[in-house]
């Protein structure tokens, strides 16, 4: 990669961070980042100055990944980090939010509970190595253990507190995620909701045109794995077959193979798009979803497109979901066997929508011939005898006109 590209870089994704206590109070950062005890893993985190028994409110919904509760024992040696309780909230997009030196038992949340931003999810403690009564709150990796490597990160109006600073907390409604719903009707999910837009790695672009005036692009790329992807996440109350369609804006959009992963109840199907012509609401397909499963699109970077050749743009932008009601196919034919076809295919009497050629149809009939010598199935016999008869009297003229 080129340094211009890496120049451009942004920050790693991260999900939209509410500051972790209760909304409206104002708490002093005691300590941020790169110095202190926040170093190496730990080195993106802050330290906030909560008491003993305040309220730690979740920063952004997500899934109870790890969790311990059981300890009461704490004090300022490293050797006692191993009893610091906490829980590490997974949002879904390869980060967590770990709440560290929680007070014994302050929460019966367990492993796999979920939880919305504005929710309390334990109260603080003086467990593991902590010098003075605080909330450790970082953003990190998803890794083996609850202790994984710290992520750069914001909050959201505040941004990032400095040591000193004393931010207010606006962790003042409840949120649960992606609140885009298939619900019988048209649903639009759009790639500016951080809740329900995924973006994975950090080579992304801002563009200020497309859907609503915005959409992002990364570079596709000619390798065997993605690097970059997002997905459009959503849920489903209305269980049904929807049409899908993607928004392909006007500029920096000209990858000619845009491959959408389309994740439905039946399985996952492959939709591409030439996003240098096709513009604006294309279709993906027509798919079932229902409330079973965990309904997505995705779209990675290795559309086999070879960056140093091409440097063709990718483009992530809106998509459109549209409910098809029962008995209408949305195929564009004029039957309901969903098929696409509209029966009228030279050659099929068997509603099937092929030409009746293939394995297992009916057999191909004689040919229609529109000139020639050749005789029609159906036609007179009487060329037939002209040949018989042309037949004799050639043999005639060829006997031994002496009789032999």
């Amino acid at each position: 990669m080129n340094p211009a590209f890496v120049l451009t870089l942004v920050l790693v994704a991260q999900p939209p961070l509410e500051l972790p206590w209760t909304c409206g109070e104002t708490i002093r950062v005691n300590q941020d980042h790169n110095g202190g005890t926040h170093t190496d893993e730990g080195r993106w985190a802050w330290d906030f100055d909560l008491d003993v028994g305040d309220e730690v409110w979740a920063s952004a919904p997500g899934v109870v990944r790890n969790v311990k509760l059981d300890s009461d024992i704490g004090g300022c040696d490293h050797d006692l980090y191993s009893y610091g309780n906490y829980v590490v909230v997974d949002h879904g997009d390869g980060t967590a939010a770990l709440y560290l030196h929680l007070q014994q038992w302050s929460s019966s949340l367990d492993v796999g509970d979920p939880v919305c931003a504005g929710d309390v999810i334990g109260r603080v403690g003086l467990t593991g190595w902590v010098c003075g009564e605080h909330l450790h709150f970082q953003l990190q990796e998803l890794c083996n253990s609850w202790w994984c490597q710290s992520i750069e990160a914001e909050f959201l109006v505040v941004g990032d507190p400095l040591e000193g600073e004393t931010p207010t907390s606006n962790n003042c409604e409840t949120w649960c995620g992606c609140e885009a719903v298939l619900d019988g009707g048209e649903t639009l999910v759009s790639e500016s909701d951080t809740y329900c837009f995924k973006r994975v790695t950090e080579h992304w672009w801002d563009v200020a045109e497309g859907h609503d005036g915005h959409h992002y692009y990364t570079y596709a790329m000619d390798t065997p794995v993605e690097d970059t992807y997002g997905e459009w996440h959503f849920g489903v109350s209305t269980p049904g077959t929807y049409r899908v369609e993607a928004y392909i804006p006007d500029t920096e959009a000209d990858s000619h193979q845009a491959t959408y992963q389309v994740h439905h109840a039946d399985g996952v199907n492959p939709a591409t798009v030439n996003q240098s012509v096709d513009k604006g609401w294309q279709e993906l397909g027509t798919f079932r979803f229902d409330d079973s499963s965990d309904p997505f699109v995705h779209l990675g970077d290795n559309t086999g497109e070879d960056y140093e050749t091409y440097g063709r743009k990718l483009a992530f932008d809106a998509l459109r979901f549209v409910y098809i009601p029962p008995g209408d196919d949305d195929t564009g034919d004029d039957d309901d066997d969903a098929t696409g076809d509209d029966d009228t295919t030279a050659g099929d009497d068997d509603d099937t929508g092929d030409d009746d050629t293939g394995p297992g149809g009916d057999p191909p009939g004689p040919p229609e011939r529109t000139g020639g010598c050749a005789c029609r199935v159906g036609a007179s016999p009487a060329p037939a005898w002209f040949a018989i008869l042309a037949l004799i009297w050639i043999g005639l003229r060829r006997r031994d006109p002496r009789g032999r």
